[in-house]
């Protein structure tokens, strides 16, 4: 579920994301597949499984935004371009969920 402003920066659900966001960071082969840890800050994280969405915070800019990404990553995992991208495609996963 995306952070609502008041788990932001703080509190029992940010300090969980951040605890896995550090297990996750701390297994990685180097040199690391994704940006350094202090440039990740997370938004979102699925309580049914250990997805976290963090913001690249100084990613490349693309329409305004910085790359959203999805942990644990990947190969071959390409990232939202920015905010705005990955809310339209979680929208539409939610519509073709309801849909369905």
């Amino acid at each position: 579920s995306l952070l609502g402003t008041d788990e932001l920066g703080h509190g029992p659900t940010w300090d969980d994301i951040n605890r896995a966001l550090d297990t996750f960071y701390a297994a990685l082969p180097q040199p690391a597949p994704v940006p350094p840890r202090n440039q990740i800050y997370p938004i979102s994280h699925a309580e049914d499984s250990s997805s976290i969405f963090a913001i690249w915070i100084h990613g490349p800019r693309t329409d305004g935004g910085h790359p959203v990404l999805w942990l644990p990553w990947e190969e071959g995992t390409e990232p939202y371009e920015n905010f705005f991208e990955f809310f339209r495609a979680t929208y539409q996963d939610y519509e073709e969920e309801l849909d369905g």
